[in-house]
């Protein structure tokens, strides 16, 4: 349901040339979905960390975690005003050289673009965890600040309080029992 939700809402902001950045794995899911979905858009998948030569225009860009910062200048030349981080908790260690990456990408994202972090693995046990994944969506600030964030969601009921507050601000969490009779 995410890979769907996350085509449609691309599809419905107009938000194009978009970036897709998820696990190598699910490249080609991401390509089959969009041809199916939005088939009137172009598509393309890198492969490999080849740093050689620019990247096609597209509309939608695929890549996985682990090239995009030795593709970061190709990627950049798109000017994308969209980028889906397809199992966004890949991004959690903000001193993984992936997640730096992936900030740097985010940042030419223009303000009135459209950076969605997609997961199913929530993070409960380290909240901290979230602070990477907030900044790259430009949404800390809604926290304070990283360290802000750390000290004020720690103790035994941080999880909820962390639920609670993400919700009210930029985080939508559905049950699979909610959307299983939509799929």
């Amino acid at each position: 349901g995410k890979t769907i939700e996350a085509l449609a809402t691309l599809e419905a902001d107009a938000a194009y040339p978009a970036v897709i950045v998820c696990p190598a794995s699910l490249k080609l899911n991401w390509l089959r979905e969009s041809e199916r979905w939005l088939p009137g858009r172009s598509a393309q998948v890198l492969v490999g960390a080849g740093a050689g030569g620019p990247v096609l225009a597209s509309d939608i860009t695929i890549v996985n975690y682990d090239v995009v910062g030795s593709r970061l200048d190709a990627l950049s030349a798109l000017e994308p005003r969209a980028l889906v981080l397809d199992e966004s908790h890949y991004c959690k260690n903000a001193a993984a050289k992936r997640t730096q990456a992936v900030q740097r990408l985010s940042a030419i994202v223009p303000r009135d673009g459209l950076i969605l972090a997609l997961t199913g693995t929530p993070v409960m046990n380290r909240p901290a965890e979230l602070v990477a994944q907030l900044r790259i969506l430009g949404r800390l600030g809604d926290f304070g600040s990283g360290m802000q964030f750390g000290s004020r969601f720690r103790g035994p009921d941080a999880h909820l309080r962390l639920h609670w507050h993400l919700r009210a601000r930029c985080f939508a969490r559905r049950l699979k029992a909610d959307v299983l009779p939509q799929l």
